[in-house]
């Protein structure tokens, strides 16, 4: 008798499974820990499963650029990630300006 066996995902591995409540798939990633120590973890949804690994790709290269991926992104918010991450070629003048005015 020969058992099939399952190997089990690694940490931070994602996991797309079914919700029969909405009929949707939801999409699960692992994003580390906060600093308060409790698990980041991020959800997307969609009609199929493609959809769902699309939106998931789609929050890795996010995640990959140093965008924070939140449920509550403010305007303040992204002017830091603005201001840390998406002012190449300004002079360090006109970054102390702007983060003077912020």
């Amino acid at each position: 008798m020969v058992h099939a066996t399952s190997k089990r995902r690694g940490h931070g591995e994602d996991s797309i499974y079914r919700d029969a409540s909405p009929n949707r798939y939801i999409g699960a990633v692992d994003l580390g820990f906060c600093p308060a120590g409790t698990r980041i973890r991020k959800k997307v949804s969609g009609k199929t499963k493609v959809e769902v690994r699309d939106k998931l790709r789609e929050l890795y290269k996010e995640v990959d650029i140093g965008l924070r991926p939140r449920r509550r992104y403010t305007v303040s918010d992204a002017l830091e990630d603005w201001l840390a991450h998406g002012i190449d070629g300004l002079s360090a003048r006109t970054v102390t300006l702007y983060r003077a005015r912020s």
